[in-house]
């Protein structure tokens, strides 16, 4: 084994360091067998989805965990040059690929947002043709189309505000 695993979090640290290069039968192996290979799949699972709904963020925690870990060898050993460049150009690669999904990401939120804007558009469009079929005889139909116009108006306002939080 050779990590102290009764120090905070570093039973947490040696799962992930492992998770990359072995199956959770593997990494219980690894471990003595002190714990279940469903237990490890499991607590990967926890540890790399944090608040992400996005199994892609999984997969981005685990990235940018390694390369924190690099980072932190780095910092804390004396290297020939040329290591360094060998590290440094993997560092490099890692971060192109977060940037890489991270605008794939956004990207598909963005198509996510769109789509649902259209649906509620449409659902919107059918609740109000229904209400003014309805309400034909008890509203004016210049006074149903006025407020109508100011209702949208509303919820285009609330639409950006919202999105105007998701930007900030």
């Amino acid at each position: 084994m050779g990590t102290d695993l009764s120090k905070p979090g570093a039973f947490d640290e040696r799962i992930l360091s492992l998770a990359d290069h072995m199956s959770p039968e593997q990494i219980s192996r690894e471990l003595g067998d002190v714990v279940t290979p469903a237990r490890v799949a499991l607590r990967i699972h926890e540890l790399l989805k944090a608040q992400d709904w996005l199994s892609l963020a999984e997969q981005d925690r685990l990235v940018t965990y390694k390369m924190r870990k690099i980072l932190t060898k780095l910092e804390g050993q004396y290297m020939d040059l040329d290591s360094a460049k060998v590290q440094v150009k993997v560092l490099q690669a890692i971060g192109t690929r977060l940037d890489k999904r991270a605008a794939a990401t956004t990207e598909d939120l963005q198509t996510y947002n769109a789509n649902v804007g259209r649906t509620l558009g449409r659902v919107v469009d059918l609740a109000l043709t229904y209400m003014k079929g309805a309400l034909r005889e008890q509203v004016d139909p210049e006074l149903w189309d006025s407020l109508v116009m100011d209702a949208l108006e509303q919820a285009r306002r609330e639409i950006e505000r919202g999105q105007s939080a998701i930007d900030d």
